[in-house]
């Protein structure tokens, strides 16, 4: 057998077999930091080396020696391989280290959680109270305020609601004064308005129908509020009707041809009263009791300007018995407008009175 291979078969029958394989491969030879003996005697080693064949002796075993415990960090290696086996190995990853980590932070919690949890949970809790509390005392405060205002319209109303009979009188009657119109109409105007203050507030009231005895649920007060608020609304639009319809055909007394008038001057005024008849007249508001009257009015302004000019024309020709008579003719077309405005008033006052006595105090 070849020495060689029986070099190499020991090398790799032996414990050490790496190393052996690096060597014969021509890499040096590593070391652990320190010497340690040969695995094979010197006498083996002269054998293998020397001689074709080696012949064993029984009595000269292989003596492997235990390593030594290395002493010393080797620093200093010219090879690669020599280098990495003596450094030092860093220290072995545990899982068991990450864990006990988590442990620790978990225990951490948990020591926190006892009073943590506790003390946000009071917190939210008072918080949440707080806040109850101070919306519900803000929101008793605020119905007793609305109490307090709806307490007052009431009054109020139910004073001026005493009123309205008068207002009704003058509003009907066409022997007042334009003066005591315009105080009537001042009057509803304040009514209108707590009117809409109590129709915006008695619906957050809390209303005990068992101690009212003209109601008995809160659809019944709505109803008359209604009613209340229709009668005003009719008041003010009759009221708004006098006032335009005295300014339609306004005359001073009109001269005779004996007078000698002005013609330029009688021209213009006629002419003036016109116009403002006409544009009351488009101001009037629609009534339904006033239709009728309204319809007058248009036809009596139209038959006015033709008696207009028709006056004057006799005027400038000195025809006195002309003149006279459509004098006379401009007065009694005054007097049919006038006859049909009281009779529109009586229908009006009728059914005035029939929705004035279907209210009652309001609660």
């Amino acid at each position: 057998m070849n020495n060689r291979l029986i070099s190499v078969y020991k090398k790799i029958t032996s414990q050490n077999k790496s190393m052996h394989l690096l060597e014969m491969l021509g890499f040096d030879a590593v070391s652990k930091g320190s010497e340690r003996n040969d695995i094979f005697s010197n006498e083996t080693k002269e054998k293998v080396y020397e001689t074709e064949k080696i012949n064993l002796d029984a009595k000269n075993t292989i003596i492997e020696e235990a390593p030594p415990v290395v002493a010393q960090k080797t620093q200093s290696s010219s090879n690669y391989i020599a280098d990495y086996r003596s450094t030092e190995m860093t220290s072995e990853f545990r899982p068991t280290n990450i864990t006990e980590q988590f442990k620790a932070i978990w225990i951490n919690l948990e020591q926190r959680r006892k009073w943590v949890y506790p003390a946000v949970f009071i917190l939210t809790t008072i918080l949440l109270s707080s806040y109850v509390v101070t919306t519900y005392i803000g929101n008793q405060r605020e119905v007793q305020v609305i109490s307090e205002e709806v307490n007052i319209l009431t009054e109020d109303l139910n004073t001026l609601y005493f009123t309205i009979d008068e207002i009704i009188e003058i509003s009907t009657n066409p022997f007042f004064s334009r003066y005591d119109i315009s105080n009537a109409s001042a009057t509803l105007q304040a009514i209108e308005s707590k009117l809409i203050e109590y129709e915006n507030s008695y619906t957050t009231i809390e209303y005990s129908f068992t101690d009212l005895s003209e109601y008995e649920n809160i659809q019944e007060i709505k109803i008359n509020l209604d009613n209340y608020m229709n009668l005003i609304n009719k008041l003010d639009l009759v009221l708004t009707y006098r006032i335009l319809n005295t300014e339609i055909l306004v005359y001073e007394e009109l001269p005779t041809v004996q007078d000698n008038p002005s013609i330029s001057e009688l021209t213009t005024l006629l002419s003036n009263v016109y116009a403002v008849s006409i544009s009351n007249y488009e101001q009037l508001p629609s009534i339904p009791e006033f239709d009728r009257h309204t319809k007058i009015i248009l036809q009596s302004i139209e038959v006015a300007n033709q008696l207009h000019g028709q006056y004057l024309a006799a005027l400038r020709n000195k025809e006195t018995s002309i003149a006279n008579q459509l004098i006379l003719s401009i007065g009694m077309n005054k007097e049919i407008l006038k006859r049909s405005y009281e009779n529109s008033l009586n229908d009006f006052n009728s059914g005035i009175n029939i929705l004035y006595d279907t209210i009652i105090t309001l609660p």
